[in-house]
C-alpha cells in the first residue's frame, strides 16, 4: 500500500463528528439526559457517542442527588487538542478519569 492507501484506511468518517461531540461535551457540565437528547439518532452507521466512549473520550458518572452526566477525559481532552480545538476546552483538567462508566 502507498503513503495515501494507508491513510485512506487510518481515517474513519465518523472522526469530524466525534470531534465535535466531545468538543461539544467540554464545553459545559452536561447530563446524560441532555446528551442522549441532542446527539440521539435512529440511524445504526451514526455512532458518534459510542466511538467517543469506545476511544476513550467521554464516560458517564452518577452524581448523587443530581443524576447521570457526561464528561470528557484526560484522552478526550488530548484529542481535542490534537484537532487544535479551543485551548480553553482543550487544557481544563479531565472531567473524569476513564472511559464510559456503565
Amino acid at each position: 500500500m502507498n503513503d495515501l492507501t494507508t491513510l485512506a484506511v487510518k481515517a474513519d468518517p465518523l472522526d469530524p463528528l466525534v470531534l465535535d461531540f466531545v468538543e461539544w461535551v467540554a464545553g459545559e457540565k452536561r447530563s446524560y439526559a441532555d446528551v442522549l437528547d441532542v446527539w440521539k439518532t435512529s440511524c445504526p452507521r451514526l455512532t458518534v457517542w459510542e466511538d467517543a466512549s469506545e476511544r476513550g473520550f467521554v464516560m458517564r458518572v452518577h452524581v448523587p442527588g443530581h443524576g447521570a452526566f457526561i464528561g470528557v477525559t484526560p484522552t478526550g481532552r488530548a484529542f481535542l487538542r490534537r484537532h487544535g480545538r479551543p485551548l480553553h476546552l482543550s487544557q481544563q483538567a479531565g472531567d473524569f478519569p476513564g472511559p464510559l462508566a456503565e
